[in-house]
């Protein structure tokens, strides 16, 4: 099967190591892989990928160009993506995130090529269908993606709930498909945490809201100070971050090491995984942290975490912006030896039916049915 993948980027993030996971486990089952990227600069993928794997980047940067620039911009880089796909040829598309899905499914309209979408997010809380827009723009972003997904021949989620949001007359198309998660490889790293840490990765944008992480682990470092928390990521909110670290006098005990490319690694020397998000997708740090044994805390945020996470078996749900109920489970963790790791043997077990090779058959099965179908869903 001849098979082309289409993201943003292949910088860090959950989306771009679900795909190269998958892409990486087409190519050794012999599939004939490529990927395009449409970064705006060539960046050197931040996870393994497959030796036999071809990666195309458009080359388009949007960032900081005027509206007009922008608007030429994105006719380019449908122009390109149609070219890619058109000299690759290939049995079906698999384009990820909302905004290279909806470009994906506009350039390749006419082409008779089958095209599978995969939505990240939870679909309410995408860059598309931002909940912070005007209602009215919201709603027609909305129904603008929906109508562009009704063109695919497959649209895939990574939770039941994102199926739940998404409209009855999509539903037909719809397949729910976790992301993978791969069995825990310890690379190498130089990073060396102390016995006692919570280890929390992502981005450190609002949506992560590690603010509440934070301001949940002042409540209890004074009763348990041997404690430390690590929160690996980069993003714009690391300096109003390292202000609030700094104001909760947390700057010997809090730390923001910056990224990592080594995360069971990292995990494997952590006793807690936190996570405060306000929404999410299919989690992966969430998924890789419960494959390496450790126990949770998470906001019980759409989509992904309640899938996961079994209230009191592997780990603690808490609601969304709740530091002080985050707090009170990451206290219940840090005063027991013995929960953490009656909790984190049931995490290992709990994350077997996403392994790799379970997700990979599944995807597999779906990219087989859908070939000879057009994008609208006519045979090609």
């Amino acid at each position: 099967m001849k098979i082309v993948f289409i993201i943003s980027s292949l910088g860090t993030g959950g989306a771009e190591r679900a795909l190269s996971l998958l892409a990486s486990s087409f190519a050794n089952h012999g599939d004939d892989v490529s990927i395009a990227t449409f970064a705006g600069r060539r960046v050197t993928p931040a996870y393994f990928l497959h030796p036999q794997i071809g990666v195309h980047n458009v080359d388009e940067d949007l960032q900081g160009k005027s509206l007009l620039y922008k608007v030429k911009g994105v006719f380019r880089v449908l122009s390109k993506i149609k070219s890619f796909v058109k000299d690759k040829a290939p049995d079906v598309v698999v384009t990820f995130m909302d905004q290279t899905n909806v470009l994906s499914l506009i350039a390749l309209r006419s082409e008779g090529i089958p095209v599978v979408v995969c939505e990240q997010i939870h679909p309410e809380y995408s860059s598309l269908v931002n909940p912070r827009q005007f209602f009215f723009v919201r709603a027609c972003a909305r129904l603008f993606r929906n109508f562009c997904y009704s063109r695919a021949s497959g649209i895939v989620v990574v939770a039941r709930q994102s199926k739940d949001a998404l409209p009855k007359w999509l539903i037909p198309k719809v397949h729910v498909i976790q992301n993978p998660v791969a069995r825990p490889q310890l690379e190498p790293t130089e990073i060396r945490l102390p016995p006692q840490s919570i280890v929390a990765l992502g981005r450190l944008e609002e949506q992560k809201r590690f603010d509440i992480l934070i301001r949940a682990f002042a409540l209890i470092h004074e009763k348990y100070p041997a404690w430390e928390l690590f929160v690996f990521g980069e993003g714009s909110k690391r300096e109003a971050l390292e202000k609030l670290i700094s104001d909760l006098g947390l700057g010997s005990v809090v730390h923001l090491p910056g990224i990592t490319n080594a995360p069971y690694q990292v995990l494997k020397q952590a006793e807690i995984f936190a996570l405060s998000s306000d929404f999410e997708g299919f989690p992966l740090s969430l998924g890789e942290a419960l494959a390496s044994g450790k126990p949770v805390v998470v906001t019980n945020c759409p989509s992904g975490p309640a899938e996961l996470v079994q209230h009191g078996v592997n780990g603690y749900l808490c609601p969304i912006g709740d530091y002080r109920a985050f707090a009170s489970h990451l206290e219940k963790l840090v005063s027991s030896t013995g929960l953490v790791s009656r909790m984190g043997e049931s995490a290992k077990i709990s994350v077997e039916k996403y392994s790799l090779e379970r997700i990979f058959y599944k995807w597999r099965e779906l990219l087989i049915s859908v070939q000879g179908k057009s994008s609208s869903g006519r045979k090609a």
